[in-house]
């Protein structure tokens, strides 16, 4: 219930506050929802949202705002979740 709880608060932060298309797990460790300020809280609720359908993971070597990324995710705004 918990997990459930921060990978919604995780989503809206995504759709709400974030205004870039893709994001990073470092990104979310910096300046995401307080919850997720350590990389292993952030990993689990992105794979959460990657598992519904609401975060895509981009190809290894991505270029995401300037630098190639080993891991990135595109964000799924709205009706286009699955």
């Amino acid at each position: 219930m918990a997990e459930t709880k921060t990978a919604e608060a995780l989503r809206k932060w995504l759709i709400e506050s974030w205004q870039h298309p893709e994001i990073t797990v470092r990104e979310v460790v910096r300046m995401g929802p307080n919850r997720l300020r350590e990389s292993k809280a952030a990993r689990t609720t992105i794979t959460m949202l990657e598992k519904h359908g609401w975060l895509i993971r981009l190809p290894e070597g991505t270029t995401v705002r300037g630098m190639v990324r080993k891991e990135a995710f595109q964000i799924v705004r709205g009706s286009h979740a699955l």
